[in-house]
């Protein structure tokens, strides 16, 4: 993506070079992160682009190696891509981390081409409705400053009439929209909504409610609320 790093080819070795023969690093081996290819609808097109990304760090490490400096760990990956890019067998780790929550881009990956999720929804965020006090339309009591926003809306997990959608109502309100005029949720019910980015909602909230089935079972803090750079 451009974000960091650098491309593979002369300019990685000397790189690595520098890096190998520097006095106060340790040269351990490469990372590599597709991440553009992560939430890529088509699995055709993410398995071709992947295992791309993955060929040229296969090529890079044979360069390395060639040149005295083989990497000692290759770590990369991603989510969307686990059971892709094994397939290249460059990889000594799998750079894994989303999949332990999940949220609704990433299972949007596997649900819009038909396929079955591989992994549960784990994250969620619990919503108050605040007003019903028009048809067809009830409001919630979390808005902008309750989900990460770059990725959609939440996706409503449990608590609404069935064809229900959940839409950004303001920064502090969260808007409901029923599929049928004949149903009507009522101020005080609770909603649990899928996250639609799970790694930047986690940064707004200070503690995970643990759950097991309707019993809260732990409390535990986030330890890097507020440590962001």
């Amino acid at each position: 993506m451009g974000r960091t790093g650098i491309r593979p080819g002369e300019g990685a070795v000397a790189l690595v070079k520098q890096v190998a023969e520097s006095e106060a690093l340790e040269y351990m081996g490469l990372q590599c992160y597709a991440g553009q290819v992560q939430h890529m609808e088509s699995p055709n097109e993410r398995r071709d682009k992947s295992l791309s990304a993955m060929r040229e760090l296969g090529e890079l490490r044979d360069a390395l190696s060639k040149a005295g400096l083989a990497p000692r760990i290759l770590t990369g990956g991603g989510t969307g891509t686990f059971d892709i890019d094994p397939d290249a067998r460059v990889l000594t780790e799998l750079q894994v981390g989303s999949y332990i929550f999940m949220d609704r881009q990433y299972n949007d990956v596997w649900e819009k081409p038909g396929e079955r999720t591989p992994f549960e929804t784990s994250l969620f965020v619990q919503t108050t409705v605040i007003s019903a006090n028009r048809d067809g339309l009830a409001t919630t009591d979390a808005g902008f400053k309750s989900f990460a926003t770059d990725a959609g809306s939440p996706a409503i997990e449990s608590g609404a009439p069935p064809g229900a959608n959940y839409f950004f109502f303001g920064d502090e309100q969260g808007g409901i929209i029923y599929a049928s005029a004949d149903v009507k949720l009522k101020p005080g019910h609770s909603l649990r909504c899928v996250v639609p980015h799970c790694d930047p909602t986690v940064n707004l909230y200070d503690r995970y409610h643990a759950m097991r089935g309707t019993t809260l079972e732990a409390v535990w803090p986030v330890d890097a609320r507020g440590r962001s750079a």
